[in-house]
């Protein structure tokens, strides 16, 4: 419970001894609270709720460039895969060169029975929903399209498979 009080403090708020204890104890208690999904803060039901949408592909390289081979989130991303999406999440957080990061991509190597030395990597991809000044009427969120950008998270090369 005291996981979630401190992760609900909002650096906004300006008050120096929140904000010092907030980044005192952040480091440790932010991945219990995304891995268990209590990361919901109060801003999901305010008026300015999230915006970000994420989606994630992972790729292997082949004969023809990339291809993928799974997708996380989005209406085309394998619902099968929700826990994943919290692991990404909280991966997303760490330095590219994190060696969690290579062993996340190691680990779906095996999974998936990927060959030894087959590059693998993580795609993100993901777009901010538009903030107005005035509420959008229904025809214009229809007829709305996000402006997705894409970035390569991480790359590393599957291990040999064992036997």
């Amino acid at each position: 419970m005291s996981a979630v009080a401190a992760f609900a403090i909002d650096r906004s708020w300006n008050f120096a001894p929140f904000s010092a204890f907030k980044d005192l104890v952040d480091p440790v208690t932010r991945g219990y609270v995304l891995i268990t999904s209590q990361w919901q803060q109060w801003n999901l039901f305010s008026p300015d709720p999230l915006r970000r949408i994420s989606q994630y592909r992972v790729e292997i390289s082949g004969g023809s460039g990339w291809q993928t081979i799974a997708k996380i989130g989005g209406p085309d991303g394998d619902k099968r895969r929700a826990g994943m999406m919290k692991a990404l999440r909280r991966i997303e957080d760490r330095r590219a060169d994190d060696p969690l990061n290579q062993r996340f991509l190691h680990v779906l190597c095996r999974r998936e029975r990927i060959v030894g030395g087959i590059s693998i990597r993580l795609v993100r991809r993901f777009a901010v929903l538009p903030k107005p000044q005035h509420p959008l009427s229904v025809e214009e969120w229809r007829s709305y399209a996000p402006s997705w950008s894409e970035d390569t998270l991480f790359t590393a090369s599957c291990p040999p498979l064992a036997l």
